[in-house]
């Protein structure tokens, strides 16, 4: 089990996996971050572009087939039961908003694949500010509302929760899944590989 949900023994299935999905999501986008770094120092050859492309491919993917759909479930729950619905609202909100910012900067990176001439600076503001902004949304859920939900669920919040949760069951969606944790995964360790022949 990763560090985050290390330290909470007896959390509930669906909440840990949560956890799980969020540090696996930061430290994609610290790969990404470091693509970028390589692409705006014009270090970017055609394997850091495939790369930025893939783990752009899978954050605007995988969340929401795989993560977005329980955790709004949660939140659409959670916001029946606690005072605090503006950040329930501001969480909800934030994953169409990422969605639409994920698709225009995989769009703007697959046009320069294909040799279009898009602007460095457009392409790398654009994609910091959608790595900061999608940082900044895991870190406040993970801080803030995972807690709060803790605190408002009792275990027979958890069982209607985890009972009316879409299940991922079809033979294609789980090889779909196993894919694009394969790519997390290519991602992940190129920027390991990367980092190593660096630092020998």
């Amino acid at each position: 089990m990763d560090e985050i949900t290390s330290n909470r023994a007896g959390i509930p299935a669906l909440l840990a996996q949560l956890y799980s999905d969020h540090t696996q999501l930061l430290e994609l986008l610290t790969a990404l971050d470091h693509y970028l770094d390589r692409f705006q120092d014009c270090q970017s050859g055609a394997e850091n572009l495939e790369l930025l492309l893939a783990g752009l491919d899978y954050i605007n993917t995988y969340p929401e087939k795989w993560h977005h759909p329980s955790e709004s479930l949660l939140l659409e729950k959670l916001r029946e039961r606690t005072t605090e619905k503006d950040i329930v609202d501001e969480s909800l909100l934030a994953h169409n908003a990422l969605v639409d910012q994920g698709k225009m900067c995989w769009q703007l990176f697959n046009s320069v694949a294909n040799g279009c001439i898009v602007g460095r600076d457009q392409l790398v503001g654009c994609t910091r500010t959608f790595i900061s902004e999608y940082r900044s949304h895991i870190n406040q859920e993970t801080a803030e509302l995972f807690p709060h939900l803790l605190m408002v669920f009792g275990p027979d919040d958890w069982q209607e929760v985890e009972r009316i949760t879409p299940e991922i069951s079809s033979a294609l969606n789980k090889l779909m899944k196993q894919d694009y944790e394969q790519t997390r995964e290519y991602v992940v360790s190129g920027m390991k590989r990367e980092a190593a022949a660096e630092n020998p």
